[in-house]
Formats: structure tokens, sequence, C-alpha cells
């Protein structure tokens, strides 16, 4: 009997430790109800680690009923953010109902949560998990490294980003190419492959991830119902005499003790697995990533595309603007850039480094704005006037000469004249008495040989010791001086014409293109190479004519003086020059050799009564005052010395004439 009382009294002891067991491990659930729609509620809490934490039904300890508790990792759904105090604690509203502490949870966002208030609800992106960010943008930095290594086509516009020559050897300012515009497309698209990349990358991790938390959640499941399994069958063996069962049953008990952690652990992890597929999802986080950033991407891509194109439009206007400035300033300064040769003019020229032509057009464009690269030689070649142009050598496209010369107000005279009438003598005594004069007038470009000895000599000793070359016949010769003054200078144009273009054999419009801008002309009468026998000659000329060269009748075999007028004029009309706006000198010449006898050659009106009485050119010379600007009557020696030459009243008289300040 004591033996069955211990036994019995063991057996007791076994069922009354199940029922403890068994009593204990009911489960206290403290989620909310599955069926609550967790998207309606925009905030969560989760419990602290190591917390268990007590729901009442009002916010108070003393007055509020215990209805449920939660522990770590549960979660807590709210509907508002409120917080209430009561019992000096700060409460929050769960959701189905009842109060709980905040102090113990941790705040953290709802993923599930949609509002409906929008018509088109979207997730946040910026409410995405800061891990997820990173890792994403990790992901993104690595992807775009990986296809930026390997794009061939960005590497081989990189490569040509400031430009590539094209047919000429040219390189164009860098916003004139495809290159920039192709590098800007081409990032934006490497950008979106990353971003595209990168999703597709995480959410396949995140797939097999989500599988693998969905395992995690059923191994528990059946680890629980394994536990309570066991427990059963523990308690029954024990029960039935198998004591070893015991440990079977508490293995299992404990199991069953903690089955609301273990499920709540496995629902975590799917919903871990559900907040990553809610939160990074390739249709949806795309979608919202193209909803709530696609203006700034357009901005982000079309701002370089717009600035290349602005900067185009920019150099575009900015050179037309400039060349449209220098254009009105060389058109007030009557620069028409003649070639000293062919007097055509020489822009657009064909401009040298070297020797070697540039194949494009020297001005502000698609090249560069103020200097342009040659091909050949990697000069660089100033585009303006005003910073350099007219220094570069410079090949004329009418006659193929090489210019060296620099440009300048244009001011252009002539000297004109029966054959060997002294014409190219008096050119070179009127620049030499001029360079003589003023230190800042010196030959433009490269001149003749003789023609510079012959300045030089009146330079140095204000006089001729010897006649000059006279102009070949039908040819005429420019001969060009820079005036230098502050700011622009003058280039002064002393056209020296042959005199049989002015006979009716010789005449050829063709040879004399530069009377297109003659502003004065000095034409030169010298007795001893005119015929007289058509003049009304005074008696004292014909007196000293018939004594020094014979009878008058034998000058009619030379040109006519009537016939020089009239050929002066049809030229320059056929320039399209208006005589009315062109100066006329009548310069007698040789008025050393005696033939002015009595009349003061300082005296323009004793000189002017001369022509008209003496030499019988009245009605000529009343022609001539009324079809040109002024007339000017001078006399003058091209061999005399200054103070009695009269050269220095007539080139004085010229330049005035043609507004040359000295």
């Amino acid at each position: 009997m004591k033996c069955l009382s211990v036994s019995h009294l063991f057996s007791w002891t076994r069922i009354l430790i199940c029922i403890l067991v068994l009593g204990y491990m009911v489960p206290v659930n403290a989620q909310s109800s599955s069926t609550e729609d967790f998207t309606a509620m925009p905030y969560r809490y989760r419990v602290k680690k190591g917390k268990t934490v007590k729901i009442r039904a009002l916010p108070d300890v003393n007055n509020g009923k215990k209805i449920g508790t939660v522990s770590y990792p549960d979660l807590i759904y709210v509907e508002n953010d409120s917080v209430y105090t009561g019992s000096g604690y700060n409460w929050v509203p769960v959701s189905g109902g009842g109060y709980i502490v905040v102090d113990y949870l941790d705040k953290i966002d709802n993923p599930y949560y949609v509002d409906q208030s929008q018509p088109h609800p979207t997730v946040n992106v910026a409410r995405t998990h800061s891990i997820t960010k990173w890792v994403l943008l990790a992901l993104c930095v690595g992807f775009f490294i990986v296809l930026l290594c390997t794009n061939k086509p960005l590497k081989e516009n990189w490569r040509g980003r400031m430009g590539e020559p094209d047919a000429n050897g040219m390189v164009r300012l860098f916003m004139f190419n495809k290159q920039p515009y192709m590098i800007v497309i081409w990032l934006s698209l490497l950008i979106a492959s990353s971003i595209l990349a990168s999703l597709a990358t995480l959410l396949g991790v995140g797939g097999v991830v989500f599988v693998l938390l969905w395992i995690i959640k059923i191994l528990l499941i059946i680890l629980v119902w394994v536990g309570i399994i066991m427990c059963v069958i523990g308690i029954i063996a024990t029960l039935c005499g198998v004591f070893p069962a015991i440990i079977l049953a508490i293995i299992g008990g404990i199991v069953w003790y903690y089955d609301d952690s273990l499920e709540s652990f496995g629902e975590s992890c799917v919903d871990t697995g559900l907040s990553f597929f809610n939160e990074v999802n390739m249709l949806s986080f795309t979608y919202d990533l193209f909803t709530q950033y696609w203006s700034t991407a357009l901005y982000i891509i079309l701002f370089p595309l717009a600035l290349f194109v602005a900067f185009a439009v920019l150099a575009l206007l900015f050179a037309g603007s400039i060349m449209f400035i220098e254009k009105c300033i060389t058109m007030y300064y009557n620069m028409k850039y003649p070639c000293p040769v062919c007097h055509e003019p020489s822009e657009p020229a064909i401009y040298l480094s070297k020797g070697n032509p540039l194949p494009v057009r020297l001005r502000p464009g698609l090249y560069g704005l103020f200097r342009i690269k040659h091909p050949v030689t990697g000069e660089q070649m100033a585009t303006m006037y005003f910073n350099g142009r007219d220094k570069l050598p410079r090949k004329c496209p009418h006659c193929g000469n090489v210019i060296n010369a620099k440009v300048g107000e244009e001011k252009h005279f002539t000297l004109v004249g029966l054959p060997e009438s002294g014409k190219s003598t008096l050119v070179y005594r009127i620049i030499g008495e001029m360079m003589r004069a003023h230190s800042n007038v010196e030959f433009t470009d490269e001149v003749e040989l003789p023609i510079r000895r012959a300045v030089e000599e009146v330079v140095k000793t204000g006089k001729f010791g010897s006649v000059v070359e006279k102009t070949a016949v039908r040819r005429r010769r420019s001969i060009q001086l820079t005036v230098h003054r502050t700011g622009v200078p003058y280039r002064l144009f002393v056209n020296d014409v042959a005199g049989e273009l002015f006979t009716k054999a010789g005449m050829n419009y063709d040879s004399v293109p530069f009377f297109k801008d003659i502003q004065s002309v000095i034409f030169l009468y010298d007795p001893f190479t005119a015929n007289v026998s058509t003049q009304d000659l005074g008696s004292n000329f014909k007196a000293w004519y018939e004594s020094e060269i014979g009878p008058v009748k034998d000058s009619s075999y030379r040109e006519e003086l009537d016939e020089a007028f009239v050929a002066l004029k049809n030229i320059l009309e056929n320039k399209g020059n208006k005589t009315s706006k062109v100066h006329f000198n009548f310069v007698l010449v040789k008025k050393d050799t005696g033939y002015m006898k009595g009349v003061n050659a300082q005296d323009e009106s004793q000189i002017k009564q001369f022509v008209q009485q003496e030499l019988g050119l009245a009605a000529e010379m009343s022609n001539i005052e009324s079809d040109y600007a002024s007339v000017n009557y001078y006399a003058v020696s091209a061999f005399e010395p200054l103070d009695k030459s009269n050269i220095e009243p007539l080139y004085k008289g010229v330049m005035n004439q043609i507004n040359l300040k000295l």
C-alpha cells in the first residue's frame, strides 16, 4: 500500500504539473485581428527588445482594465499619432481598442499604408528604409561604373568631345560638334540602365530572401505543432508510466508555451519580406520614381543639352554682332580693303600662315570667335581687324597677289594728265615732302626699289637729283601710305595713271578700277606735251611758246586737253563715282621754265586768270567748275627747292579736300 500510495502520489503530481504547464502555455495574442486593414493605418510601433507591455482599456494604470499583453518583436498598428497622458505615462491608441504606454515602443513607418485621399495612391519613395536606399544606391553606382567602363560609343564621343577635324582639317568649337550632345545622351541612358539593373537585382535577391523567410515561417509553424504534439504525447506517455517521456513533454511544453513568439517571429520575417516587396518593387517603385522625379530627371538631362545649344546660339549671335559692329566701323571709316595691285576688294581674302592658305574664311563663326587655329601650322589667326587680322599676309582673290598691307581709314587721290606731263616725278616729290615734314607717314607695304630711292632722295635733300622713270603705258601705279594717328590710322592711296589712258586710243575703263573711290584729282598741264593749236592762246604765252618750243601749229600731233577732260569724266561716271563729289585740282607744272612770266605762282587767282586768258581754257574750265565739287589752281615745279616749288601748298590742299589730318 505504501508503494502504491507513493506511485499514486507521483502520478497525481505528474498530472498536476501537466495541468500547470498547459495552463501557462495558453497563448495571449496581443496582435490586432488579422482581419484589420493595415493599409488604412499610417503608423505602427514595435515593442522594444526585452520588454513586455500591457494593453489597457483606458490610458490609466489604476482604472484601466488589462485586455492583453505584447512583447518584442510584436507590432502595434495605430490609426493616429495622438498621445494621451495618464498615471504619469504617455499612451497611444491601439487599433481594435485599448491603449499602450508609448515609452516601451519604437515608432516605425507602415509600408502598407496607402493614402486614399490621393487620386492615384503611390508609395512614397522617400519613406523607403534607409538600408534599402543605401543598398539601391550602391548597386546603382556599381552598375554605372561597370557600364561607364565598358561603353565604347561613350568612350569614342569622349575622345572627340572638343571636336574632330572636318574635311578641311578644321576643328569647330565644342558646342558645334555632336560629341558633347551624345555624351549627355549616353550618360542619361547609362544612369537609367543602372537604376533598372539595380531594381532588378534587388528584386531578384529580395525574392530569394522572401522565399527563405516563408520557409522559416512554415518551419516555425511546424515546430509549434510538433511541440504541441510532443507535449501531448509526453504527458500521455508519462501518465502511462513512461517516466522518461516527461522530458519530451517539457520540451514540447516549452515550444508550446512560446508558440506566440515563434509565430510572431515568423510573421515578422514574412512581414519584412512583404515590406521589402512593397517598398522595392520593380513596377511600383519604378513608377513611383518616374512620377515623383521625372521632371527633375528631365531637367538634369535637358539642362546640359540646352546649355550647349544656348552656347551655340549665343556664339553665333555674338559672332554676328561683332561682325556687324566691325562692318559699321569699316563703313564709317571708308575701309574697303582694296588690293594694292588690282584695286579690287581683297575681302574675303585667302589668309596665309607660313605660306599655307587657311581653308575657310577668316571670320568669327563655327571655328572660333576671336581666333581660328590653322590646321597645318597651328597658328592662332585673328578673326577681326581690331585684334590683328590686318597684320596677317593674305592673297587677293582676284589677282592672287600676296598683300601685307595693314588696313585703315581709306583716302584716295590720283594724278592724271597727258603723256609725259611729269606725273610720276610729281608723285614721288609729294610723297617725299610729306614724309620729310611728317614722321607719322610711312609706306604701307613693300614698294619698288626705284620708287623708294626717289622718295628717300627727296626726304634727305629736299629735291630730285635725276628724272624718275615714267609709269608704263596702259598701266597705273598705286602707292599706299599709312598715316598714323590715335585710333584707326589713315591708309592713303596715291594713284599715278599713265597719260595714254586719257587719250582716245588708250582709254580703257577696266584698267582703272580704283577710280570708283577717288576723292580728289590732280590734273597736270605741261605746255611742252599739250596740243595748243586748238587753244585761243594769249599773246604772252604764245610768244614764249614760239620762242622756246616752236610754231603753235606744229603741236597738232600732240594730245588735246579737252579730250583728256572728257575721258576723265567718263571714267569716273563709268565707275559710279559722281564728279559732283570729286575735287579737281588744275596744276601747271614746270613753272620754272618761264612760261608763267609775270604771274605770282603762289596766288591762285592769278594762276586761274593765266589759265583762262593765256592758255585759252576759259570754256573748258567753266565746264569743269560746274561738274566737280571744287576746282583749285596750282603752279609747281618738281625740281625746285621746297620753298619755291609750291609742293607743300598742293599736297596740304589735297589733304584738306579728302579730310586727312597730317
